[in-house]
C-alpha cells in the first residue's frame, strides 16, 4: 500500500495518528492467557513480533509464558513496531528488562521501529515465527464532524479517504461487505491489523490476537472473515462480553484467538466466557463450508442449534426488500447532529421520537421535541406509516428489541431504525412489528450481535417464516393476535406462541428458546408454555 504522507494541519494530523494508534492496551489478565495460548499452539520460534505493539505488554507476556514451558532456547530476535514513539521505547525497555530478568538477554536482539504497520505490511510478510498482538479497534472513517470547517474540514477528509483507499487495497478483506469503503466510507482498522498480523506470520507460524466480537459475528465483516479464514488455521477462539469491562473506555465484546498460519481453518473450539471470565460453554463449529457466516458468539450450543435450523428452513428478513410485491425499506430518517437548532415551539413542527421513546409495541411520548422543517429537510418516509426500533439495546437487558408502530407524521432520530413497506398487502407492516418484538427473532438478534447496537445488517440476516406474510391462516390469526396485544399488552404471551407456531418451532424448542432469556419472570416463562397455547 502506499504510504499516505500526514504533512499539512497539526490537528488533521493528530486526528489521523490517534486514529491509527491502538490505544486500548491488553489487560494482564487476557495478554497472560493469550501467551500462554500462543506458547501451547507452536514450537520454540527463533522470531516472535507484535506490529502494534503498544508498551509490549503482550511480547512480555509471552515471553515469560515461553519461559515457564521451556520454549525459549531458539529465540533469537523480537521485533516490535507502533506508531507512537513513545510507546515503541517503552516497549524496547519492558522487553529488554524481561528478557534480562529471565537471563536470555545477551543471546537474543530486540528490533524496535516507530511506524506505520498497514502502509509498511508487505515488508513484514512472512518474518515471524510467532505474531502476537492487539491491532487498533478504530474505525477510520472520512467525516466532516471534528471541529474542521471550510477547506480544513476538506483537506482532513480527503486524508482520510486516501488513506482509507489504501488500506481497502492493500487488505480486501477489510473492506465492508457493502464495499463502500473504497468511496470513503469508513474501514475498520481491527480487520486490516488482524490480515496484516496474518501476511507478517510464516508458513506454519503461529498468530495470537485480541479482536472486537463485532467482526466475527456482523455481515459487514463478511469478506474478512473469509479472508482471514483462508489464511489461518484458527484453532481456539475465546469470547469475551462487554460487561466483563476488561479495557478501560471499552464497551463491547471481544475475543482472542490462536491460529497457525499457512492453512486454512475447518473448524474452531469456540469458548464463552462470563463476566468472571470462566467458562459458559465450549463447542467445535465448523467454519469450511462458508467461512464467511457470521458465529453465533452471543448464546449457548443449543440456541445457535436452533437458529441455525431457522436459518436452514425460512428465507432471510432481506428477501422481504428483494420482492417485488413488498419492497421492504429499512433505514434511518433524521441525523440528530445539532438538532436543537431545528426546534420549534410551534405546534405545526413535527414531533421528533427517539430511542427512549420506543417501547415493544407502544410509543411513550414527553415533552414533545418538535422540528421545525423550514430548517431540517424532511424524509418521505414521515409522510407513511412505518415501524421503528431501538437502534441501542445492551444484551444485559430483558429484551433488546423494542419495536412499535410510527403514525404518519412523526419522524425518527438517528437512535432508531425505521422500515416501511413500498407494497405489499394491508396488515404487513402489524405482521413484522409482530416478528420483530418475537423471541424467534430475538434470539437470533442475540447470536449475531456482538454490540450494543441493534443493526439493519443483524435483521437482514435473521430467519422470517414466508407463513407469516402469505399463509392466509396464519396470516388472519397472526393479525387477531396483534390487535389483543395492541389493546392490552397481558396477552402478550398469546402473540409470542402464534408467532413462534408460524415459525415452526415446537413447545420444547420454545422452552429452550426461553432459557435465553435470563431476567424473564417465571410467570411469563410459564405463560408461554401454557398447554392451551398450544393446543
Amino acid at each position: 500500500m502506499e504510504h499516505v504522507e500526514l504533512a499539512g494541519r497539526a490537528s488533521t494530523r493528530r486526528d489521523l495518528e490517534r486514529r491509527l494508534a491502538g490505544a486500548y492496551y491488553t489487560p494482564s489478565v487476557i495478554a497472560e492467557r493469550l501467551a500462554a495460548d500462543a506458547v501451547a499452539a507452536g514450537r520454540a520460534p527463533g522470531t516472535v513480533g507484535d506490529p502494534f505493539c503498544g508498551d509490549g505488554r503482550l511480547v512480555v507476556a509471552w515471553l515469560h509464558a515461553a519461559a515457564r514451558a521451556g520454549a525459549l532456547d531458539r529465540l533469537r530476535r523480537i521485533w516490535l513496531r507502533d506508531r507512537d514513539p513513545a510507546a515503541v521505547r517503552a516497549a524496547r525497555t519492558a522487553v529488554t528488562e524481561a528478557l534480562g530478568a529471565l537471563g536470555c538477554g545477551g543471546a537474543v536482539a530486540v528490533t524496535a521501529e516507530a511506524g506505520d504497520t498497514f502502509t509498511e505490511a508487505a515488508a513484514l510478510r512472512g518474518r515471524l515465527d510467532v505474531v502476537v498482538t492487539n491491532p487498533p479497534w478504530e474505525l477510520l472513517k472520512p467525516d466532516a464532524r471534528d471541529g474542521l470547517t471550510g477547506a480544513a474540514a476538506s483537506e482532513h477528509r480527503g486524508r482520510l479517504r486516501a488513506y482509507a483507499a489504501g488500506l481497502g487495497r492493500a487488505f480486501p478483506g477489510a473492506v465492508s461487505a457493502r464495499g463502500k469503503a473504497m468511496m470513503g466510507a469508513a474501514v475498520n482498522l481491527a480487520r486490516a491489523g488482524a490480515l496484516a498480523a496474518a501476511a507478517a506470520a510464516r508458513p506454519g507460524g503461529v498468530v495470537a490476537l485480541v479482536l472486537p466480537a463485532a467482526i466475527f459475528s456482523d455481515q459487514a465483516s463478511a469478506p474478512f472473515r473469509t479472508e482471514l479464514f483462508a489464511r489461518l488455521s484458527v484453532a481456539e477462539l475465546d469470547a469475551y462480553p462487554a460487561e466483563a469491562r476488561l479495557f478501560a473506555g471499552v464497551d463491547q465484546p471481544f475475543v482472542t484467538l490462536t491460529a497457525v498460519a499457512g492453512a486454512p481453518t475447518r473448524g474452531l473450539r469456540l469458548r464463552r466466557r462470563s463476566r468472571e471470565l470462566g467458562i459458559l460453554d465450549a463447542r467445535y463449529l465448523w467454519v469450511e463450508g462458508d467461512p464467511s457466516a457470521p458465529l453465533a458468539l452471543g448464546v449457548a450450543a443449543d440456541h445457535a442449534a436452533l437458529v441455525a435450523g431457522w436459518s436452514a428452513r425460512h428465507p432471510p428478513l432481506s428477501a422481504l426488500e428483494a420482492d417485488p410485491a413488498r419492497r421492504l425499506w429499512l433505514g434511518r430518517e433524521l441525523d440528530e447532529t445539532r438538532i436543537a437548532a431545528s426546534f420549534t415551539d410551534d405546534p405545526a413542527g413535527v414531533p421528533l421520537l427517539r430511542g427512549r421513546h420506543v417501547l415493544p409495541f407502544r410509543i411513550v411520548r414527553g415533552a414533545p421535541e418538535r422540528v421545525d422543517p423550514r430548517r431540517r429537510p424532511l424524509p418521505a418516509t414521515v409522510r407513511a406509516s412505518r415501524l421503528a426500533w431501538r437502534d441501542v439495546s445492551r444484551p444485559t437487558q430483558r429484551r433488546r428489541m423494542h419495536v412499535a408502530l410510527v403514525p404518519p407524521g412523526d419522524v425518527t432520530g438517528n437512535s432508531l431504525g425505521v422500515a416501511c413497506f413500498g407494497a405489499g398487502r394491508p396488515g404487513d407492516l402489524e405482521l413484522l412489528v409482530a416478528i420483530l418484538n418475537g423471541m424467534v427473532l430475538e434470539l437470533q438478534v442475540r447470536a449475531r450481535l456482538a454490540t450494543a447496537h441493534v443493526s439493519r445488517g443483524v435483521l437482514r440476516s435473521c430467519a422470517v417464516a414466508s407463513a407469516c406474510f402469505d399463509d392466509e391462516g396464519w396470516r388472519a390469526t397472526l393479525l387477531a393476535r396483534v390487535a389483543e396485544r395492541l389493546r392490552d399488552e397481558r396477552v402478550g404471551p398469546r402473540l409470542e406462541v402464534a408467532v413462534a407456531r408460524a415459525h415452526g418451532v415446537t413447545r420444547e424448542e420454545l422452552a429452550c428458546v426461553l432459557d435465553a432469556f435470563p431476567k424473564l419472570d417465571p410467570a411469563d416463562r410459564a405463560a408461554h408454555l401454557a398447554a392451551e397455547l398450544w393446543a
